[in-house]
């Protein structure tokens, strides 16, 4: 096999040529360090760069939501590293949920004001293509991995099955067994179970109420239902494991978000100043609240019933209230911490991130016997590794490859 250089035509388009005499006397002739710069990381820096810059935002960018997430992301990191040193985590799912209903329910509105229907099968397709390809590739090395390295690999195939069938919140909701390095995506299984029936809710809403405060109300009513589903098992003395975990109890921070999306639809951009003002004077509340229900949030993980009966209050109505500050405003203090290029970064990288982090941080504990500070000073950056290879050579593929006829906008700088 001849050994090839990259060079660019004069359309700027990579292409590849043989390498002529001379330059395999350079490559020969080049040091270790040389050869790794030239053609390992140069060519990584080139194309994570590339998947950064070259996105498409069908509902336009807000790069502090991007930069929320990634804090999100290390937040959860550290607390499953060591979770005490950050009990309000707690709270980070309940965020995350109501950014998630957030999105998706304006893709599905977008998709009704553009066709005059929700093209299911659409959704769903560019719904597999974002989460199942580099979830797939996680579990695939996960399995090697365990049957290479750590044994027993019928207890890893068991672990991973639960985990890839989304299945996990349900496993965990009733403490069954068999679930361990795949734990962490019992999240992903209570996003995925809600928006297997939340298009077609949607679309009947829609029939029966149209695009309306209305529909704001009846999403409202659902996500109080749920509300009151759980305070009921609360009151019933229910394991918090099962409060924890089941979709069912869930399921209101996502329908938050899912109202959200309709609210800020009927009020459009330029429309109620007033309340942009009212919502740009929230920044420096959130601001000097966040570290105080990060670091000093006074209840233990074992004794939550005072989380699940105030989850609504304390998690998903402020994460929709700085959702709606950082979408309708701009310039404060908030979106100046949030759009820092680091956290912006990790936001991209975000899903990656969450992916990898856990079986990292525990095969360091259970093959290494690592402390805790090790796990988190290896396993993070290991995390960020992973992530980013998968952000630049899987996730964007697939993300570009289900956009039919994609509008660029503007990405962040």
């Amino acid at each position: 096999m001849s050994t090839l250089a990259e060079v660019r035509d004069k359309t700027g388009i990579a292409v590849a040529r043989p390498l002529t005499t001379g330059a395999r006397r350079r490559w020969a002739e080049l040091p270790a360090s040389g050869l790794i710069r030239e053609h390992v990381w140069q060519p990584l820096v080139d194309t994570v760069g590339e998947a950064y810059r070259k996105q498409y935002y069908p509902l336009g960018y807000t790069p502090a939501l991007d930069g929320l997430r990634g804090l999100i992301t290390v937040g959860v990191v550290v607390a499953h590293v060591r979770y005490p040193l950050v009990p309000g985590s707690l709270h980070y799912m309940d965020i995350f949920y109501v950014m998630s209903g957030y999105f998706i329910t304006a893709l599905l509105l977008r998709d009704l004001d553009r066709h005059g229907r929700i093209r299911f099968l659409e959704f769903y397709r560019r719904r597999f293509a974002r989460i199942l390809p580099p979830f797939l590739i996680m579990v695939v090395a996960y399995l090697a991995f365990r049957w290479l390295v750590f044994p027993p690999f019928s207890a890893a195939l068991t672990d991973a099955a639960i985990g890839f069938s989304y299945a996990t919140s349900w496993w965990r909701a009733f403490d069954l067994p068999g679930i361990s390095y795949m734990s962490h995506t019992w999240s992903l299984s209570i996003e995925e179970q809600f928006y297997l029936l939340w298009p077609i809710t949607l679309l009947l809403l829609v029939r029966a109420f149209g695009v309306s405060w209305r529909l704001v109300i009846a999403i409202g009513v659902l996500a109080l239902m749920i509300w009151g589903w759980r305070i009921w098992l609360t009151s019933t003395h229910v394991p918090f494991w099962r409060l924890y975990n089941g979709p069912d109890t869930r399921a209101d921070a996502l329908l938050v978000g899912c109202t959200l999306a309709v609210m800020l639809k009927m009020i459009s951009p330029g429309v109620g100043p007033s309340l942009d003002r009212l919502l740009s004077k929230l920044a420096w509340p959130f601001l000097i609240a966040a570290p105080l229900l990060l670091f000093f949030y006074p209840w233990q993980y074992n004794d939550l019933r005072f989380y699940h009966i105030g989850i609504m209050c304390c998690g998903a109505l402020p994460g929709a209230v700085l959702v709606t500050m950082l979408v309708r405003c701009s310039g404060t203090i908030v979106h100046r911490c949030l759009e820092r290029p680091e956290a912006v970064f990790l936001g991209k990288i975000f899903y990656g991130m969450y992916l990898w982090h856990f079986p990292v941080v525990m095969l360091l504990k259970d093959l290494a016997g690592a402390p805790n500070l090790v796990r988190f000073l290896v396993g993070f950056p290991l995390t960020v590794l992973l992530a980013t290879l998968s952000y630049a050579y899987v996730e964007r593929h697939f993300m570009r490859s289900r956009n039919v006829t994609p509008v660029p906008v503007a990405a962040v700088a």
